[in-house]
């Protein structure tokens, strides 16, 4: 691919993604409850949200809030997509406190839609519960909003 296409795709990129990753706040372990919550840090690169092995419970928790622009653009009527990736032997997700998906190591990957028409002022909150590998760290790979126009 030449350079100023794979520019040009960068950037399109950039403009239709909002990284929710660096975020979440959340806590660990068989009795993580709300009231436990701290920010979490990502490792590595590229950045995950990292958590112990051993079928080790997480619970990460965030609420986002639709902008009136982004990257200069009105996103009013745009429609917005949840997206996430995890490595986990097992995952949920809930929406305002409503479960929308399960999954585990081999269905790991989902874009949710939020709305056809998103308005500014709409807020969601997301919530994951999720359990790492017996062998290995779990880890939350992927975690952004996606805009269309």
């Amino acid at each position: 691919m030449n350079q100023r296409l794979s520019e040009c795709i960068a950037k399109l990129r950039h403009i239709a993604r909002c990284d929710l990753l660096p975020t979440w706040w959340g806590c660990e372990g068989e009795s993580a409850s709300q009231q436990d919550l701290e920010p979490r840090s990502l490792d590595r690169d590229p950045p995950l949200l990292l958590w112990s092995r051993g079928r080790t419970p997480i619970y990460l928790k965030q609420s986002w809030t639709v902008p009136e622009t982004w990257q200069g653009l009105s996103v009013a009527g745009a429609t917005v997509r949840f997206k996430v990736a995890w490595w986990a032997d097992w995952a949920a997700i809930a929406i305002d406190g409503t479960p929308v998906l399960e999954g585990d190591l081999f269905d790991r990957d989902c874009r949710l839609l939020l709305s056809e028409a998103a308005e500014p002022g709409q807020t969601w909150t997301f919530e994951l519960n999720m359990k790492s590998p017996g062998h290995d760290e779990g880890a939350l790979q992927t975690s952004m909003m996606l805009w269309e126009w």
